[in-house]
Formats: C-alpha cells, sequence, structure tokens
C-alpha cells in the first residue's frame, strides 16, 4: 500500500500577471486531507471544483448570499478528498473569506477532530514570498470561528451572512487537535465589492510532522458572475 500524503486545496483568486492590480483577490477555501494517491488523482480530475457560475447577493454590511453552481455533484462528509470554493472582493490577499472541507487538519470550531470534514468557514490573509511557495501565494492568518453559513445540495453551494468586517480568534493548524493553538484576535476587512468566483487547490509543505506552508495553486475562476 502506497504511504498516504497530505493534500490541500483552497478556493482563490490570483491572477497577478494577467489582471490589473485592484482585481487581484482572494476568497477561498482552505483544506488539509490525508489521501491514498487514487482519491487524490479523482478529486484532480472531477469537475466538481470548477465554479460553472456564482450568483451573490450584497449590502454595505455583508455579503448575504452566495449560490456557486458547479458542473458535477459536490462531495460531502469527506468522500471527494479536499476541496473549496470562493467568491473574490477587492480587497485582495489582506483579507479573504472561505469555506472547506478537509480531513487531516484541525483549524476550525465546527469540527470534532482533525478527521471532521464538516465544511465550514475561513476569514484568511495570504503571504507572498515565501520560499517554500515560489511564485505561489501561501496561507497566513486564519480564523478559527466560522462566520456565516453554508449548505449544499448537489451541485450547489450556498453561502450565507458574511460580514464585511469580523474581529476573530486565530488558530495554527494542525495535524493533530491537541496540537492546535489558539491565537489572538485579528480583524478581517474583505468587504462585499465582489469580483470573481473561483475553485483551486493547495499544496502544504510539511516537515518533521509540522505544518511548514501552505501553497495556493492551480486556480479556476468561474464562466460566469452575476451581483447584485
Amino acid at each position: 500500500m502506497a504511504i498516504p500524503y497530505f493534500y490541500y486545496d483552497i478556493t482563490v483568486f490570483m491572477f497577478r500577471n494577467t489582471m490589473p492590480k485592484p482585481i487581484l483577490g482572494v476568497l477561498f477555501t482552505v483544506i488539509i486531507m490525508a489521501a491514498s494517491p487514487i482519491a487524490s488523482a479523482y478529486a484532480a480530475e472531477a469537475d466538481y471544483p470548477d465554479v460553472k457560475n456564482a450568483k451573490v447577493q450584497t449590502n454595505d454590511d455583508e455579503i448575504s448570499k452566495e449560490i456557486l453552481k458547479t458542473h458535477d455533484h459536490i462531495p460531502e462528509n469527506g468522500q471527494g478528498g479536499s476541496f473549496g470554493y470562493a467568491v473574490i472582493t477587492d480587497e485582495g490577499f489582506d483579507s479573504a473569506i472561505v469555506t472547506e472541507s478537509h480531513k487531516g487538519v484541525y483549524d476550525s470550531e465546527e469540527q470534532g477532530d482533525e478527521n471532521d470534514p464538516v465544511f465550514h468557514n475561513h476569514y484568511i490573509t495570504l503571504r507572498e514570498g515565501v520560499d517554500e511557495c515560489g511564485d505561489n501565494p501561501a496561507v497566513g492568518s486564519i480564523s478559527f470561528d466560522s462566520p456565516g453559513e453554508v449548505s449544499i445540495q448537489n451541485k450547489e453551494m450556498v453561502l450565507r451572512d458574511l460580514p464585511a468586517e469580523a474581529e476573530l480568534q486565530t488558530v495554527i493548524p494542525a495535524l493533530d487537535k491537541d496540537d492546535a493553538e489558539l491565537d489572538e484576535l485579528n480583524e478581517f476587512n474583505p468587504g462585499t465589492n465582489v469580483e470573481n468566483a473561483v475553485a483551486f487547490q493547495l499544496e502544504p509543505v510539511v516537515e518533521d510532522g509540522e505544518i511548514q506552508a501552505v501553497c495556493v495553486t492551480d486556480i479556476r475562476p468561474t464562466e460566469n458572475l452575476e451581483v447584485n
């Protein structure tokens, strides 16, 4: 039997080489799991990570509703490996909202333990210039709190009540629940100026059983976006 390896998925938007600076945005899903080569191959080849279209409702205080429709069924309960979806705001790497489902890491109040793949939200920041990630960005601060709500039915994911500003407790993600460390409160201000919706994957760098960095790769923007 092959040795399992860690596979990290995230939803984010980063076309800094092809798009103007103001459009750099990120609202993504972070996922780490211990997966077999077969499960990981399926996650990479399936259509479900791609966002076919996105409809977003906003006001000054929150992203009140975001509907993401995909090309294929959205797996739940860890059945599809690690994956995620997100909407992009104009705040770029400084503040982003994400949702995720994963096994193998404990990073949310919604999880019972590190192997609980329940969908949960995060507010996060991204870092650039991280050696382990090369030209790709890396995950920076990540909230332990899970703002708003997320629900899934077949090919549709719905996010609700995502505040434009929030002060949340952060966490250092761990491969074991007992090793997770809660950190200080952090202000996240993604705003509500939505510019795109995306899906994509992340790649963790793990040394001696500890996460050194999580690199953002394979960005997949939505085909259609409607904002009201």
